[in-house]
């Protein structure tokens, strides 16, 4: 734990600042700070789109009365992401800029995705729903 937070507070910030000067000295001062101002423009918007995407899935996973694990972890994804490409400089953007933009499996159609395995009677053996059986949520079943 230690180790990371140095790493995160000292070793990143002057990375990056190293890696911005050097950037600098190769194609300017205002044309770098432009540079970085697009990017964070750029990964404000990805995040605005992939945010609303993964809340949306989220709603639609509970509606259906699935489990949203997979909609949280896209959203803890677009949150990860956002944190750094919002942070100034090209290290973070580039650890942080495919997180938000990462392929759906919600996108596809059932029984397409290539991680999870063939499908079963047309549907994702994992996307079965969650059954009622009373009030309690401790009773349900799939």
């Amino acid at each position: 734990m230690g180790a990371a937070l140095v790493v995160a507070l000292i070793v990143v910030p002057l990375a990056e600042i190293w890696t911005i000067v050097q950037v600098s000295h190769v194609i300017g001062g205002w044309p770098t700070l432009a540079l970085l101002l697009v990017e964070s423009l750029l990964g404000a918007w990805l995040v605005r789109r992939e945010g609303r995407r993964a809340w949306h899935a989220f709603r639609d996973a509970l509606a259906q009365h699935r489990a949203p694990a997979r909609e949280v972890s896209d959203a803890a994804l677009v949150l990860l992401g956002g944190a750094l490409l919002l942070t100034p400089g090209f290290l973070t953007d580039i650890v942080g800029g495919p997180a938000p933009d990462r392929p759906n499996a919600s996108d596809r159609p059932p029984g397409t995705d290539p991680r999870r395995g063939p499908a079963v009677d047309g549907r994702d053996h994992r996307e079965r729903r969650w059954v009622r059986t009373g009030h309690d949520p401790a009773t349900w079943c799939r």
